[in-house]
């Protein structure tokens, strides 16, 4: 592949976010990373670089924009984005609401490191497929 997939991934809490932008970063994953701790940053990530694949916390730390806001942005700009979404809490409407905007996969905090690489090297994998990159 020529150019590396892009991932956003969105996490209100700096080192967590930093963590998985770490773990996701390392050369022979092959991705271009970027990162934001604020919903509407992550929108405008978004907008800007078009990162083929995110990873997105549910429940962030501001009243005005949550996970499930940040999704329905990234459908409204690009539907063959592939979205993973985590969170510490299992709300059955929660889910539901993200799996109407066609959530790739949830992911459970504590995220598992091996869990969340395997998670993004199968989206990783679907969009080759897709030939969309």
């Amino acid at each position: 592949m020529n150019n590396p997939l892009k991932v956003l991934c969105l996490d209100d809490e700096e080192t967590l976010v930093a963590g998985i932008a770490t773990t996701l970063s390392h050369p022979k994953r092959g991705y271009k990373i970027f990162y934001e701790t604020n919903g509407h940053k992550a929108i405008e990530t978004f907008k800007k670089e078009n990162p083929d694949i995110c990873v997105l916390d549910i429940n962030l730390n501001d009243a005005s924009i949550n996970g499930i806001d940040v999704l329905k942005a990234v459908r409204s700009l690009n539907q063959d984005a592939v979205c993973i979404m985590y969170t510490k809490m299992s709300e059955d409407e929660t889910v539901k609401q993200a799996n109407e905007f066609g959530v790739f996969h949830f992911l459970a905090k504590p995220v598992k490191r091996e869990e969340l690489i395997d998670t993004v090297n199968k989206a990783a994998e679907l969009i080759k497929k897709r030939g969309v990159q």
